[in-house]
């Protein structure tokens, strides 16, 4: 989502695509890709036994 996150268009839809849901994250690590259209009481993180 990092890739896309900068364009125009995607700026505008992916925060409205993402407004009610949930996101699911394996670290808080990841969220750096996907803060710009997510907010941060909407992930939810699920460790996979790495830490």
């Amino acid at each position: 989502m990092a890739t896309y996150v900068d364009k125009p268009v995607y700026r505008w839809l992916l925060p409205i695509v993402y407004r009610k849901t949930n996101i699911i994250l394996l670290s808080w690590l990841l969220y750096d890709d996907i803060e710009a259209v997510v907010k941060r009481e909407q992930i939810k993180i699920c460790p996979n036994g790495i830490s």
